[in-house]
């Protein structure tokens, strides 16, 4: 199996072999009318290929768990009953003759795949010029082309050998294709593997996480890619359409990809993960509806979306792992991170070998269902398409456990630069050690709740790039409340990570009730006084856990000496690289009894104390940036900053930022003062 430094086909190795697969079908149909029973042939070699390199192989199998390693072993007793079952049963069962030859056929394939793969990965080959390896690509299709050329001539009719002959020419020929570039480097010889690294490594939860999220998806895609496949060799009516169907799909879906990750503006992997396994699924779903009709349209259809779900799985679970080396040497020393990466291979494989064990079980049960050429559609959905959708399902549970943000990712990128030039920041360390080591896991709750809400407000983001980013100075932004919009607006729309400020009685359970009721349901004036109470309490429960979901600092308002550990949390955050969310509004002031609905009331101007504990710690000058939520415009707008100079004196500073901070956001409310 080759590595591929800068794409996605060291998750999915066998993705070439899929040609072949093909072709096992084709010719099992043309030879005996029994096309599942050539394609289950090929996949029973593969399995048998890799669980004798993996399986007997100390050193490979102590990588995974004990519980894994049961799994596989039952897998394996199946998958040797089940090819024994394909062997000798199946032909007399059904009355195969020339078995030899089907065998004959399947055996050259499979050799020729495996000598392929063994040159591309061989040291040798990491030596040579792009040239030089399609030289011996060609040399090796031209061997096996005239070994199965003899075979089908001295047995077949004119007319099915050529017909043989052509689609293993065209199979051979894409095989060599999709191997014909990228730089490979040699499979990770079994003495490289350190189990005690292996062990130390278990102890990082997101890498664990990781890695179970990881196996999840190689086993789903590889049950998901015989699935399709299968469908497209035995639904097609030549074998020109049939193999230029399964080209021209992975053009197309590889080319939207590549579209779609030059835009740019993804902003989080684990989310794009997330978003394909879905759209996976749902195409599993539809494929599986539409077995039952007559139209074939919406069948292709719906493997193409589904392909396209799972491409975009893999684009993700290679981004998100380019990043999983930063953190092993994040969490371990350099010697310890490089032999743990040595894993990651053998894992992938293992999971590739579990895929297969199951779609070989499943094709097995087709080809038992199979009359002729065609299939019974209730055979698919129980055989391939369920153990498929259950797989990418418990990937998508793993997924929602995985903690790490792009946000994350640079965090600790930017660390360990740091590190690299002996310097420290002890408050990212312990962010990031609580992020990657700890069990801890991302809320999804609130970001699909926003994005809910996020179809009736249609917010407009104006003037966001005034913000300056990637300097490692954090923003603190200041907005106006505009009653519950300002919050809710800046959460949903703003285009920065922040942790906002949020008063303690909206994070204490115990408090909330009294709070929403006094400060918001009391002034409702068309609301009857009888319904005020309960919704109070009914919503107080949905609040604590919103606040809480968003990585709320809790402000202490009414304790000065607890206020002292809002500031000091704040610091140490804007230390770790996070920006800061204020909203300052001193709602009794006496311009107005509550939060204006438009303009921008008087300010508490006490959270200027954070630009010189900020610029104490990191000799930083703070930056405030005025925002203005209008909801009658339905608009986000960010104004000029303004910087924190600590060479003047602190009372004139925070009056000077304040009145400066509060201008400019009734400029940009466009209200006279």
């Amino acid at each position: 199996m080759a590595l591929n430094a800068n794409g996605t086909s060291f998750l999915l190795p066998s993705l070439h072999t899929l040609y072949n697969f093909i072709f096992c079908i084709l010719a099992s149909n043309a030879l005996v009318n029994k096309p599942i029973y050539g394609g289950a042939l090929y996949l029973a070699g593969q399995v048998a290929s890799l669980a004798v390199k993996y399986l007997f192989n100390k050193n490979y199998r102590s990588i995974i768990g004990e519980k894994a390693k049961i799994v596989l072993y039952i897998l394996t007793c199946i998958s040797f009953l089940v090819s024994l079952t394909l062997i000798i049963i199946y032909p007399k069962a059904v009355g195969i003759e020339n078995l030899w030859i089907i065998f004959g056929l399947v055996l050259a394939t499979t050799l020729r795949s495996l000598v392929f793969s063994r040159m591309m990965s061989s040291p040798i080959a990491y030596k040579m010029s792009l040239v030089q390896k399609r030289i011996r690509l060609i040399e090796l299709n031209l061997l096996f082309t005239i070994i199965v050329t003899a075979l089908v001539f001295s047995t077949q009719s004119s007319e099915t050998a050529w017909y043989l002959l052509g689609a293993y020419v065209i199979s051979s020929l894409m095989e060599g294709f999709s191997l014909r570039s990228g730089k490979t480097y040699p499979f990770p010889k079994p003495q490289t593997i350190s189990q005690a690294a292996i062990k130390q490594a278990e102890g990082i939860s997101s890498y664990h996480v990781f890695l179970n999220m990881l196996a999840l998806c190689i086993s789903a895609i590889q049950i998901t890619m015989i699935l399709i496949y299968s469908f497209i060799a035995t639904s097609a009516h030549t074998v020109f359409f049939s193999l230029l169907v399964t080209h021209a799909t992975q053009l197309i879906i590889v080319q939207a990809i590549r579209f779609i990750l030059a835009q740019k503006n993804i902003k989080d992997y684990g989310n794009l993960l997330l978003f394909g396994l879905i759209l996976w699924i749902l195409s599993l779903i539809i494929f599986w509806k539409q077995l039952y009709k007559p139209e074939h349209i919406w069948r292709y259809l719906s493997l193409v979306s589904c392909s396209a779900g799972v491409m975009l799985s893999l684009v993700a679970l290679s981004k998100i792992n380019n990043g999983m080396s930063e953190v092993l040497l994040f969490a371990l020393d350099s010697d310890t991170a490089y032999k743990t990466q040595q894993a990651t291979p053998i894992i992938i494989s293992y999971s590739t070998l579990q895929g297969q064990m199951l779609a070989l079980i499943g094709l097995t049960i087709i080809a038992f269902l199979e009359n002729g050429s065609s299939i019974n559609p209730a055979a698919w959905q129980p055989a391939l398409i369920l153990p498929a959708l259950v797989l990418a399902a418990l990937a998508i549970l793993t997924t929602l456990r995985f903690p790490l943000t792009k946000h994350h990712m640079q965090k600790l990128h930017n660390y360990l630069m740091l590190t690299k030039s002996g310097e420290t920041n002890i408050p990212l360390q312990k962010q990031l050690e609580e992020v990657i080591i700890r069990a801890n896991r991302r809320r999804y709750g609130l970001r699909l709740l926003g994005r809910f809400i996020s179809l009736f407000l249609g917010v407009q983001v104006v003037g966001s790039e005034k913000v300056p980013e990637e300097d490692g100075i954090s923003n603190v932004f200041i907005c106006n409340h505009c009653e519950v919009y300002g919050p809710i607006s800046c959460y949903i729309y703003m285009p920065f990570q922040f942790r906002p400020w949020i008063t303690n009685q909206m994070m204490d359970k115990t408090q909330t009730v009294k709070h929403i009721y006094e400060g918001t349901f009391l002034r409702q004036e068309w609301m009857p006084d009888s319904w005020k109470l309960p919704l109070s309490k009914m919503l107080a429960p949905i609040i604590n856990w919103a606040m809480h979901s968003a990585d709320g600092i809790p402000v202490y308002k009414n304790s000065p000496k607890k206020l002292i550990r809002t500031f000091r949390e704040t610091v140490s955050y804007m230390q770790a690289g996070d920006n800061i969310l204020i909203f300052p509004e001193n709602p009794l002031s006496e311009e107005n009894s509550l939060y204006l609905k438009s303009g921008v009331s008087e300010f508490f101007d006490g959270f200027v104390l954070v630009a010189p504990l900020y610029h104490q710690k990191t000799d930083k000058a703070c930056r405030f940036i005025p925002m203005y939520a209008d909801s009658k415009r339905r608009r986000l707008s960010f104004g000029d900053y303004i910087t924190y100079n600590h060479e003047n004196d602190f009372e004139d500073e925070k009056k000077r930022i304040c009145t400066t901070l509060r201008q400019e956001m009734l400029r940009l409310a466009e209200v006279d003062e």
